[in-house]
């Protein structure tokens, strides 16, 4: 599973909905995707300590939570 950040308009939400489902469906294990309307309310949901986790994140590797 792979987390992927969006910007998009609110159709988009519905087209990732769909392809989670079409990967459950194959048996996979359906990609984490959080979808923003804009950049704007993308940047004031990530801010700089939570921008500093998903680095340290990135680099530890896959983990379990």
């Amino acid at each position: 599973m792979k987390a992927i950040i969006d910007v998009g308009s609110k159709g988009a939400v519905f087209k990732a909905a769909r392809e989670q489902l079409a990967q459950k469906e194959r048996s996979r294990a359906p990609d984490y995707r959080p979808s923003f309307e804009s950049a704007r309310m993308l940047f004031a949901e990530l801010t700089p300590v939570r921008l500093d986790l998903l680095n340290t994140l990135r680099d530890m590797g896959p983990a379990s939570v």
